[in-house]
């Protein structure tokens, strides 16, 4: 690099490094408080585990707020309803459940180190997640790039997604069309065939994982938001086919679609879209598959004798196969016997 100073020029830093940092230090607080959170799910099975049905999906802050103030079964089993009633969206039905549930604990820890270690595990998860909500929003109000606001017009894409699409994309001048930038992303289909000749047509799932996870939840809002992707999925819902399938071609399309409007500079449009189908028709290719599995078959090519049985078969009749295999219907005095 020193020695071609005038090719390399290693002084300049991108336009989206100050948006990298800033949303790597965002993955990491919330992998901080993830690792928090199994952590607290291991201590709170020993000192109160009739907590946990609550928390099957997530934490809700009320449940967190409860634990700090009774970390353990035996610590709740001495409080009393107008202490519970003074934590948030608790209602009176379920404190009374709690505290019931409380008073029959199971719970095998109860010293003070589960206590202390409770508390200070709550705490810590409570300072992660509002430092974690406190930096998204000071990402999403400090960001100013261009192509942020582009994919932030798209129904269903958030401004802190669109920033994390920015950021995995870069620029749309490293794909020369949309189809390579979905390949490069893992979206486009392959077709897969096992070793019991079953086969499949899915989703590669080749390319970055972060970008197909934030493309996932986007198109979930964009599904119920946005024309374009509603009507792409219950198209393909009509056409026979899983929910999931129908929303991973809503993914490729969302992705087509942030390519179209990062090329032109110019925010989304519906009827853009609507106009650019009605000029090209969509013509389906017979892939090469498909297309020898339809052929005719050859009676002169060379086949081997497990083929050549399987086709012998294929061309005789029900009833020839019976007769061939010996197979006979038992007399009516045998069924009489």
């Amino acid at each position: 690099m020193i020695s071609h100073q005038d090719v390399v020029h290693f002084d300049q830093m991108d336009e989206t490094y100050s948006l990298r940092k800033h949303w790597s230090l965002i993955k990491l607080l919330v992998k901080q408080r993830t690792q928090l959170l199994n952590q607290l799910n291991n201590l709170v099975y020993q000192a109160n585990p009739e907590l946990l049905i609550y928390c099957r999906r997530s934490w809700p802050d009320w449940l967190l707020e409860l634990l700090k103030l009774f970390p353990t079964a035996q610590d709740l089993a001495e409080a009393t309803i107008a202490q519970l009633d003074k934590i948030p969206y608790v209602e009176s039905k379920k404190v009374q459940e709690i505290l019931r549930q409380a008073r029959q604990s199971v719970a095998s820890a109860n010293d003070p180190v589960s206590r202390e270690m409770i508390k200070a595990i709550v705490e810590e998860v409570i300072h992660k997640g509002n430092l974690i909500e406190s930096c998204k929003k000071y990402l999403i109000e400090s960001c100013t790039f261009e192509d942020v606001t582009l994919i932030a017009s798209i129904p269903g894409i958030g401004k802190y997604s669109a920033v994390g699409l920015a950021i995995e994309i870069g620029t749309w001048l490293r794909f020369s069309s949309s189809k390579k930038m979905a390949s490069f992303f893992g979206l486009h289909p392959i077709f897969k065939q096992s070793g019991d000749k079953t086969w499949v047509t899915r989703m590669s799932k080749r390319g970055s994982a972060e970008v197909r996870a934030l493309l996932f939840m986007c198109t979930m809002v964009a599904i119920r938001h946005n024309p374009v992707i509603r009507e792409l999925y219950a198209h393909n819902l009509s056409k026979g086919k899983c929910k999931m399938s129908a929303i991973g071609i809503c993914m490729h399309k969302l992705l087509r679609i942030i390519y179209g409007v990062l090329k032109s500079g110019i925010p989304s449009d519906a009827s853009i879209d609507q106009s650019n189908r009605a000029k090209k028709p969509i013509q389906r290719k017979e892939t090469q598959q498909g297309a020898r599995r339809l052929q005719r078959i050859d009676d002169k090519a060379p086949v081997s004798v497990r083929q050549n049985k399987k086709r012998k078969e294929q061309s005789q009749s029900q009833g020839e196969l019976v007769t061939e295999c010996e197979i006979k219907a038992p007399a009516l005095s045998h069924c009489a016997t």
